[in-house]
């Protein structure tokens, strides 16, 4: 049974005069330009590009909220304390409040989903985001992907105007050179055993895929995985032999 006590996300709350302009050369998201009414997406990278988190900033006028599941805080917090170097900036943890889930569940469309963000249950909210082909990186897959191939790019988590961020260069290079040959796609089956992230996603004997979330939404195994584009329309399988079924996503899925 999952537990519906414990919050989907939890905060990294950032005050001072130079919190925007520090975010700014942190993640992929250009923080001159956030809303003040819902959240926006973004991905904080290492310098070779790959997601160390996928983040829900959360803007009010005196601070900037970073939301992210749990198991991500310590790790996000100490990355980003090792570069704030003389910037004026105050690192706190916080847990979910009322304003900021009701921020994401408006980006979110479903503002049934701010009740789940303060309580759960966990597998709710899972559900919710691979339904939107939203990736959400746990500390099982953090620095597995970059942002492309997470869709990052199609749900305008990326902002490709904004100038230099650890990570930029290879985000900008994958773009330009249309080479995204492994794309976020959507799959149900009907399995008794969730598959843990990172297991393979197969075509025949090959190697094709990755699980990155994976969840039983009630008799329906439901999951997102990083798939060869070009291995899409072909027939692919769980290790255990389960068969997935493509499912739409809410956004064009583009190389």
């Amino acid at each position: 049974m999952p537990d519906c006590e414990t919050p989907p996300l939890a905060l990294i709350v950032l005050h001072g005069a130079d919190r925007l302009a520090y975010l700014q050369g942190q993640i992929t998201q250009d923080t001159r330009a956030l809303p003040t009414d819902r959240a926006t997406t973004a991905a904080l990278l290492t310098p070779q590009g790959r997601v160390i988190a996928t983040l829900w900033l959360l803007p009010t006028a005196e601070q900037i909220a970073l939301a992210m599941p749990a198991s991500l805080v310590e790790r996000v917090h100490a990355h980003l304390m090792r570069s704030i170097l003389r910037a004026k900036v105050t690192l706190t943890r916080a847990t979910m409040d009322r304003t900021h889930a009701d921020m994401i569940a408006h980006t979110l469309a479903d503002p049934a989903l701010a009740d789940v963000l303060l309580s759960g249950p966990i597998d709710t909210w899972t559900h919710a985001l691979i339904t939107k082909g939203r990736a959400e990186i746990t500390d099982a897959t953090c620095d597995s992907w970059i942002p492309q191939m997470l869709n990052l790019d199609l749900i305008d988590a990326i902002s490709f105007s904004k100038g230099c961020y650890t990570g930029q260069e290879i985000v900008a290079r994958t773009q330009h050179l249309g080479r995204i040959k492994r794309r976020l796609a959507r799959f149900s089956g009907h399995a008794t055993a969730v598959p843990a992230a990172h297991s393979a996603v197969l075509h025949g004997a090959d190697k094709v895929g990755e699980v990155v979330n994976a969840v039983n939404h009630g008799q329906v195994l439901s999951l997102l995985a990083v798939i060869q584009i070009d291995r899409l329309q072909q027939p692919l399988t769980l290790e255990d032999g389960t068969v997935l079924t493509p499912q739409p996503l809410p956004y064009a899925l583009t190389a």
